[in-house]
Order: structure tokens, then C-alpha cells, then sequence
């Protein structure tokens, strides 16, 4: 048995057994600052903040595939400790968090950088073309609220792309032993 997300290599001869759970993928950029397209990030400076190195990597290759390559060569990892107002300070356009989509729910930080000054939650326009291109992408919809009730962010749903956590096992394993897991 194995937890491996979407963008790992899953050996040929597994099976998935469950999703256990959802990352999603949070475009940020400063207030009033809206990114359109994700051509609108050819020259702003990204940064990602993510648990994993493979997070940042997945970044650099969306936005290759969204033929970004511009952008892609823009990515930095944020530092450890690194909040939004500090990153939007220190020059970034936009910050892309990659998390579970559980942790982001309980997360209370987004509803106090909302009633600081705020951040702009922004859409990712080709979701759906890059989970096409791209199959270790979902496309994944964050709900009117779900990080800030008041004031409310995002506004109304915006689709973006995320991944999900898989509980794997070897191809062999009999149906009654999966069941039972």
C-alpha cells in the first residue's frame, strides 16, 4: 500500500483504491490587482507556497504547458515562515498556494489578510484545457466562502485545478481485500 498524489509516478502495475484527499491550487495576487489569464503572469515574479519541492516543479510545468514559459522561469519557492503581506510586499504579483483542500478550510489566516487589506482570489481561465493536457490535474471548483466568510472570498465559485491523494495498492490485490481496506 502506497498514499501517492496524482503527479507521482504511480508504477503501471497499481491500483487506486480510494482518494483520500484534494489538493488545491489558490491564485493569489495583491488587492485589486486581478489576474486575468494566466498569460497575465508572463512578467510577474511567482511564488509558491507549498508542504513539497514537487508542488513548486508542478507549478513551473503548468505553466509551461499553458504556454507560459516566461512565467514558468519566474517561480521561486517562498521562504519558510513567508505570509501573503510579506510576499506581495517584497515585490511578487502573484502567489500560488498549493494545500489539502481540508487544511485551507480550517485555515483562519485567509479571513484575517481579508480584514487587513485583503488579497485578490483569481480564477484559473483554463482549468479544464490544462486538466486536459495535463492528466495528474483535476479541475476543481473553491466555493463562494470557503476561505473568508466575511467579507466573503471568493465572491461568487472560481474554478481552478488541484490534485488529488490516492490510496494505491498492487494490481493483484483480490477485490475482497480492497473492499475490506
Amino acid at each position: 500500500l502506497a498514499i501517492l498524489r496524482t503527479d507521482a509516478k504511480i508504477p503501471p502495475r497499481a491500483r487506486a483504491l480510494a482518494i483520500l484527499e484534494h489538493d488545491v491550487f489558490l491564485l493569489m495576487s495583491p488587492v485589486g490587482k486581478k489576474i486575468k489569464t494566466i498569460t497575465d503572469l508572463r512578467k510577474k515574479k511567482i511564488a509558491v507556497l507549498a508542504d513539497s519541492d514537487s508542488s513548486v516543479a508542478l507549478v513551473r510545468n503548468i505553466l509551461a504547458l499553458a504556454d507560459s514559459p516566461e512565467a514558468a522561469a519566474r517561480v521561486q519557492t517562498a521562504p519558510p515562515g513567508a505570509t501573503l503581506d510579506k510576499l506581495f510586499a517584497s515585490g511578487f504579483g502573484a502567489v500560488v498556494t498549493v494545500a489539502p483542500a481540508s487544511r485551507i478550510v480550517k485555515d483562519k489566516s485567509y479571513e484575517q489578510y481579508a480584514r487587513r487589506g485583503g488579497f485578490t482570489l483569481n480564477e484559473i481561465d483554463s482549468a479544464k484545457a490544462i486538466a486536459r493536457k495535463y492528466p495528474a490535474v483535476s479541475e476543481e471548483t473553491v466555493a463562494t466562502g470557503l476561505l473568508s466568510a466575511s467579507p466573503a472570498i471568493p465572491e461568487e465559485d472560481i474554478q481552478t485545478i488541484g490534485l488529488e491523494w490516492l490510496l494505491v495498492a498492487q494490481s493483484n490485490l483480490s477485490a475482497t481485500n480492497a473492499s475490506d481496506l
